[in-house]
């Protein structure tokens, strides 16, 4: 749970760095792009409430919750 750190980018390896992450909560920061994700497990993230204006999805296997950006 990264909520509330006024966070601006998340790092383009995360997460192959993290590789055992299934939930993460990016909500309420200042993330404006999002990384490329190549993993093929399934990853829940929540990006609500930050600046991201664009996204292009590659994979199907993630849910991302967008809402208020």
């Amino acid at each position: 749970n990264l909520t509330y750190n006024q966070l601006r980018t998340i790092p383009n390896d995360l997460f192959e760095r993290l590789p055992q992450l299934t939930v993460l909560d990016l909500s309420h920061n200042l993330i404006e792009h999002l990384p490329i994700l190549h993993q093929s497990r399934s990853l829940t993230v929540n990006l609500s409430h930050n600046f991201i204006h664009n996204v292009h999805f590659n994979i199907d296997s993630h849910h991302y919750d967008l809402s208020f950006n």
